[in-house]
């Protein structure tokens, strides 16, 4: 789910373009527009206030971690995330680059196979940050 249209004050933090990745703990990477207005609405109507995970655009930034660490999600249009934390790469991080091959609208097995083809313990990835945000639904 990408995000098109941002109302209201997010201090910057949300805006056109950005990835809703989850809601509320829920796993909206492979969301359709429909499923996201769904627990967008729920939440909405049960909760004041509910954490988003969004995956904005950042100054992309390399980062060496340990290659049998590296946990991968998603892939083709809605890119290649980080499912957890290892080292400095953070759950949600969007992964542009596995050792020099660039995974930007690769498959999750495409990009898993470009993680393991490399012998070495140290895995070299190019990442954008994800972004943590909380949404006061009024």
């Amino acid at each position: 789910m990408v995000i098109y249209n941002v109302q209201g004050r997010t201090n910057g933090l949300g805006k056109r373009g950005d990835r809703l990745l989850d809601v509320g703990e829920i796993n909206m990477r492979s969301a359709d527009k429909d499923v996201a207005n769904k627990v967008l609405n729920h939440f909405g109507a049960s909760q004041d206030e509910v954490t988003l995970l969004v995956n904005g655009a950042s100054n992309p930034r390399w980062v060496q971690v340990p290659r049998k660490s590296v946990r991968l999600c998603g892939g083709n249009a809605i890119g290649i995330l980080s499912e957890a934390t290892a080292g400095d790469l953070q759950e949600g991080d969007l992964i542009l680059d596995i050792d020099g091959y660039n995974v930007r609208g690769a498959t999750l097995e495409e990009a898993t196979e470009a993680l393991l083809e490399s012998l070495s313990e140290m895995a070299e990835l190019l990442i954008e940050d994800g972004q943590l945000i909380i949404i006061l639904i009024i």
